[in-house]
């Protein structure tokens, strides 16, 4: 399955949250992802107040009809 980006949310940081759970559970994105969206924060010391940005992922739909695009054989 194929995803795309449709937005990004800014989340604040609050005291108790969790970057990686956050990450995993509510916003369902890859790590790697969230480090390109948040090039300049330290993932390793963030403290609450801090903002990071979450893109948004939806699966991709693809259609026959489309050139170059492949349809999920499941």
């Amino acid at each position: 399955m194929r995803y795309h980006i449709v937005d990004t949310t800014t989340h604040t940081l609050r005291k108790g949250e969790s970057v990686w759970i956050l990450t995993l559970r509510r916003y369902k994105v890859p790590v790697w992802l969230l480090r390109q969206y948040n090039p300049d924060l330290d993932f390793d010391h963030v403290k609450p107040g801090v903002q990071i940005v979450f893109p948004r992922v939806e699966a991709a739909v693809a259609m026959q009809s489309e050139p170059g695009t492949v349809a999920d054989a499941s």
